[in-house]
């Protein structure tokens, strides 16, 4: 979490004072007081975050938006899916057949969960279904680490690699040609937990 709303601020604050040899050293009013002068500070909305996390994430949104906004590939059908499932041996459910149905209609699918909760289950079925839909197009699957890479390769049987192979950044180029297409169809990022 990058932003804290400044009531559950206000009450880890004053758990803490409780713990302090000094509870009275401090109030929350003055401690606010101090924050609204720091230009590093964001207070707004009932948040309280950092100016820099708070304009990055506006830009990864931003970012989000534009890449989702092209023009989406063709719709998924219900038979599509249905022979999806015969050739997985698989019957998803309805919530993981939204993934499915989503990739015909979006270019960015964020897929969220905790472990054991199929997300492994639904990258293999899309990739499976991305390769019916578009047979010459390629497939990327990465991760930030070449550990979490390996995983993801042994888990789909596809090639993976790191984030940092597949975008080309060496030690000390940085990100030089932010616009560089990576020319796959299907981009498939694992463990973006790990990314800062």
């Amino acid at each position: 979490n990058t932003r804290i709303r400044i009531k559950e601020l206000i009450r880890l604050y004053n758990r803490l004072l409780k713990q302090s040899a000094w509870p009275w050293a401090v109030s929350p009013v003055y401690l606010f007081a101090v924050m609204h002068t720091m230009l590093e500070i964001r207070i707004e909305d009932g948040y309280v975050s950092y100016n820099l996390r708070y304009n990055q994430e506006r830009e990864i949104a931003r970012n989000i938006l534009r890449l989702d906004s092209t023009a989406p590939g063709q719709l998924v059908s219900e038979e599509q899916i249905s022979d999806l499932e015969s050739a997985m041996g698989i019957e998803y459910l309805d919530s993981q057949k939204e993934l499915f149905r989503a990739m015909g209609s979006h270019n960015v699918i964020l897929l969220c969960g905790k472990p054991g909760t199929g997300k492994t289950t639904i990258i293999q079925g899309a990739i499976h279904l991305f390769h019916a839909l578009y047979p010459d197009r390629k497939v990327s699957l990465c991760a930030p680490t070449a550990r979490a890479a390996q995983v993801l390769k042994d888990a789909t049987g596809h090639p993976a690699s790191t984030i940092h192979v597949l975008a080309n950044i060496t030690p000390g180029s940085g990100l030089n040609d932010y616009g560089e297409k990576l020319g796959c169809g299907l981009l498939v990022v694992d463990e973006m937990s790990m990314v800062d």
